[in-house]
């Protein structure tokens, strides 16, 4: 069978589809990409808020204030300290002082070393003072002690050792006291119930003036005991005494017309006491000069 077609379009029109079901391209993030970012932000919230909670936890427990934290201020001095510090490493400070009415206590569970340095030194040490197990150092060129008013009472330097007492210098030792080179002083007193001894082992005492020494003991006596020789030298020599003793004094018997090199007579002035000598053989008179 044949079928006839014509030449026209028998086609019947496609009608638009409906508007709401058009293709069109989604915008943003969906499925599971949007469920970790959700996730995400909630991690985060609460991250913040654990921060927040710290943050604030630890203000009120260290007592953060805008003076300062705890019981440490910050002044326009410096820093203040309300109660005991603890410093784990050194410390680098130009002042340190207490409040009114109250003291300074620095303890170490070791030892303590306070070192000053010379600016013009390129920071050299210049002086330090060492706190040890049962000892004290000092290293510095002069080391000096001065009492409330500013005098000097202990001054050490490399040329001299100088200690200054307003009243009196007492130094109480059972052994005594050495002194390898010469002192120079205006007075020596021991005791009222010990005696004084000056001795020297193995050299010799020499004491000088430049105007009078005064030796005396008013409740005692006074021995001068030398090995080989005792020497006094001066213008004047007073021995004041009520008794005057000279033991184991060599005595030469009375000669006929012998004259011994080196005997004489010793004679004292009846007005003055004054000792002078004579020849073995005359009597003991002076003359007005020698008594005077």
């Amino acid at each position: 069978m044949i079928a006839m077609v014509s030449g026209r379009d028998n086609t019947m029109p496609q009608t638009p589809p409906p508007a709401d079901t058009f293709p069109y391209a989604k915008i943003g993030i969906y499925g599971w990409r949007k469920r970790c970012l959700y996730m995400l932000v909630l991690v985060m919230v609460v991250l913040i808020i654990i921060n927040l909670a710290l943050t604030v936890w630890i203000i009120r427990v260290m007592n953060f204030t805008v003076d300062g934290m705890g019981k440490l201020r910050i002044v326009d001095q410096g820093v203040r300290v309300e109660g005991q510090a603890q410093f784990l490493n050194e410390v680098y400070v130009s002042n340190i002082k207490s409040t009114s009415g109250s003291a300074v206590t620095v303890e170490s569970g070791k030892n303590i070393t306070l070192r000053s340095r010379n600016d013009k030194a390129k920071g050299d040490v210049s002086s330090t003072l060492f706190l040890g197990n049962k000892k004290v150092k000092a290293f510095c060129d002069k080391f000096e002690v001065l009492d409330k008013s500013g005098d000097s009472r202990l001054t050490v330097d490399d040329n001299q050792v100088k200690i200054g007492a307003k009243q009196q210098l007492t130094v109480n030792s059972e052994a005594g006291t050495v002194f390898e080179k010469s002192i120079q002083t205006d007075h020596i007193r021991g005791k009222s119930t010990k005696n004084l001894k000056i001795e020297s082992a193995t050299g010799k005492v020499e004491m000088q003036c430049s105007q009078n020494m005064d030796i005396s003991a008013p409740l005692g006596e006074i021995k001068l005991k030398s090995l080989n020789s005792l020497q006094l030298q001066s213008n004047q020599i007073r021995l004041d005494s009520r008794v005057i003793m000279l033991r184991n004094v060599k005595v030469i018997g009375p000669t006929l017309n012998k004259t011994i090199p080196g005997a004489y007579q010793v004679c004292v002035c009846p007005s003055n006491g004054r000792l002078f000598l004579a020849a073995p053989s005359s009597q003991c008179t002076a003359t007005v000069d020698v008594c005077s």
